[in-house]
């Protein structure tokens, strides 16, 4: 007798769903964790990637053993996944501080970006949308439905903040290097 049967004869409503859904969630995140954690392995040496340019070959097994590298593949796996469990995630090769607590310093930036990007596609497209309904079969909608096209279908580099740099430079509204002491903006080129 499977868990959403148990719930059901117990009678709570919504029960069943819920714990399914919760269910699915676990093990999607699970999935995302683990295809991230091999794929990163299959880019090739990290301890590479992290020593500076000028290493010398006596440093790469010292940071292979103090980053735990130097484990078997299935021993480090698990390792990551109960440190994860744990909420440790590490330190910043970056900052060289705990990575958890700059993501979660960050969060309210990211929703705050999130929500005002979702809220100009959202009244681009209706306005747009609108226009190509109200005019079909002509150059409106035509203009539409080819922006769309162009929106869904450009790769996210021709968007990105690194292509914005010229245009950004001189606006101080557009901090493209973000808005914290460590991201702080860039001075005009002027």
């Amino acid at each position: 007798m499977g868990w959403p049967r148990v719930l059901r004869r117990l009678a709570v409503p919504g029960a069943a769903f819920r714990v399914t859904r919760i269910g699915e969630s676990v093990v999607t995140v699970w999935g995302v964790v683990t295809i991230v954690f091999f794929s990163l392995r299959l880019t090739g040496d990290p301890v590479v990637l992290l020593l500076p340019i000028g290493a010398t070959p006596e440093q790469i097994p010292v940071l292979r053993h103090g980053l735990g590298f130097d484990r078997v593949l299935p021993v480090q796996y698990v390792d990551f996944l109960a440190r994860a469990l744990r909420g440790d995630f590490g330190v910043s090769t970056r900052f060289g501080e705990p990575a958890l607590p700059l993501v979660l310093a960050r969060l309210g930036a990211t929703a705050e970006l999130a929500l005002l990007a979702m809220a100009v596609a959202v009244v681009v497209g209706g306005l747009a949308g609108t226009a190509a309904a109200m005019r079909p079969n002509t150059r409106v909608e035509l203009a539409a439905m080819g922006s769309a096209l162009i929106g869904q279908a450009a790769p996210f580099q021709v968007f990105s903040t690194n292509d914005l740099d010229q245009g950004c430079s001189g606006f101080p509204i557009c901090a493209d290097r973000g808005r914290d002491i460590h991201c702080s903006p860039r001075r005009s080129r002027r």
